[in-house]
């Protein structure tokens, strides 16, 4: 059964779409590309109206053809979009439209904690508990929503600049995530390529 409000089936895929900057999604012009993920590629980008600089997901062109993966897609943008923890990416919008389908999110500034141990080597238990307590509280929040992220690990932790400075450890990346009670990918369906990863 489809999410409701979301489309029953997906858009006719249109010309291959990562790693492609100055493209329009909505209201959403791509900037350049940050990175490639499990099920998109993330942009920079910027609103044309407000001007506001936000992270772009656009899902893979290839998982357009799977209505489980546009609908898990979408309905992880709008479970996660309620997720208003300090420690966590915010998802300000999501889009599917012109054979596309998106999420806007929150752009971070800042290294991911694999870049970090590979520039500095080992953590100190102080450095280590400063990161990791933030992680474990966006964690228990995103369960306490019905979300479990699945794929936690360095990359997907960035130590991002705070509004004063600071260091604020963010958990991104929920594109493979979990969400509880959610129906299964039919076997052979490419959206099974979304979930088939063991928890973490």
């Amino acid at each position: 059964m489809a999410a409701r409000g979301f489309p029953q089936q997906p858009p006719t895929p249109a010309a291959p779409m990562t790693g492609q900057a100055n493209r329009l999604y909505g209201r959403y012009r791509t900037l350049r590309v940050l990175g490639e993920g499990t099920s998109g590629t993330v942009y920079e980008a910027r609103h044309e109206d407000l001007g506001r600089r936000v992270a772009l997901k656009v899902l893979r062109p290839e998982l357009l053809a799977s209505p489980n993966a546009v609908q898990r897609f979408l309905r992880e943008g709008q479970a996660t979009s309620r997720l208003h923890h300090p420690n966590a990416v915010g998802v300000y919008d999501l889009g599917f439209a012109d054979g596309a389908a998106w999420l806007v999110m929150e752009l971070l500034e800042g290294e991911d904690l694999g870049q970090r141990l590979e520039r500095v080597g080992r953590l100190s238990p102080a450095e280590a508990i400063d990161i990791l307590l933030p992680v474990l509280s966006a964690v228990d929040a995103a369960h306490a929503q019905g979300i479990v992220h699945r794929d936690l690990k360095p990359r997907n932790i960035v130590l991002a600049h705070g509004p004063f400075g600071e260091e604020q450890p963010k958990v991104v990346d929920f594109g493979i995530s979990k969400i509880l009670e959610e129906e299964p990918a039919a076997p052979g369906d490419p959206a099974a390529e979304l979930t088939g990863h063991a928890a973490i």
